[in-house]
């Protein structure tokens, strides 16, 4: 419910500026949780890269739902490349589910 509110999606209406990490939705598991996950997505590049297509699908959905979506044009992205943002923002996507599995049911 509501997770759009969970992260900072990027620039409003300016499809160019996507939010840049999830420390937003991170920190609302505390803080050493949110300097974990941080550290873990530094130090692989496809999934860093997999965080970021997340964010920019998740801000090009807010652009479009808040704006007038039948007359919007949208120039930045054609169907090809909105669907291979998808496919790279899975990988994010498990990391999530995997990461929030281990706090809650194994906890260190």
């Amino acid at each position: 419910m509501q997770y759009h509110t969970y992260f900072d999606w990027g620039e409003k209406d300016n499809p160019n500026k996507p939010g840049k990490n999830a420390n937003v939705f991170f920190a609302l598991f505390g803080e050493e949780f949110k300097r974990l996950a941080s550290e873990e997505i530094k130090k692989d590049p496809i999934l860093e890269e997999s965080m970021k297509a997340f964010l920019e699908l998740g801000h090009l959905r807010n652009i479009l739902v808040h704006s007038n979506f039948a007359a919007y044009s949208f120039d930045n992205k054609n169907t090809e490349e909105i669907f291979l943002l998808y496919q790279a923002a899975t990988k994010f996507v498990k990391f999530i589910e995997d990461k929030l599995t281990q706090v809650v049911w194994f906890p260190s």
